[in-house]
């Protein structure tokens, strides 16, 4: 699998399986090319996981990341190393970093929280499919 510059393609052609018509993929993920840093992993038969951050405001950034279900499959552990490593080396200069997960999704809850995101809380009715999602956060400097 290799990491490579992230394009909008790359996240349509995931959003097309996974968004079961909630979203328009190909503006959503176009919307995602004014991201401080992006990524895609790929696999020779397409791309698996695309992941980046945009910031908020000095110090703070707002994670995404969208995953095709069936590709994870492939290689789930490497492909969690691999997006950890990028993620410690990109968020180093933030003080807060966030992500919303879809509640009804177990595999990506732990998956943020593999990347070090801690729970914050419920958001009722927060995503565009009207499902509840979780804040989840690395928060650097707390005592």
């Amino acid at each position: 699998m290799d990491i490579v510059p992230y394009l909008p393609q790359h996240a349509a052609e995931i959003l097309d399986v996974v968004s079961e018509g909630m979203i328009d993929g190909r503006q959503y993920a176009e919307q995602l090319t004014e991201s401080t840093f992006a990524v895609t992993l790929m696999a020779p038969d397409g791309p698996v996981l695309s992941t980046g951050l945009g910031d908020l405001w000095p110090g703070v950034a707002e994670a995404w990341m969208v995953a095709h279900p069936e590709m994870i499959q492939l290689a789930p552990r490497s492909i969690a190393r691999a997006t950890k490593e990028v993620f410690e080396q990109k968020i180093a200069g933030y003080r807060r970093v966030q992500i919303s997960v879809r509640d009804d999704w177990p595999t990506a809850l732990r998956f943020a929280r593999f990347l070090g995101f801690e729970d914050e809380g419920l958001m009722r009715m927060y995503g565009p499919d009207h499902r509840d999602y979780r804040r989840l956060s690395i928060v650097r400097g707390i005592q």
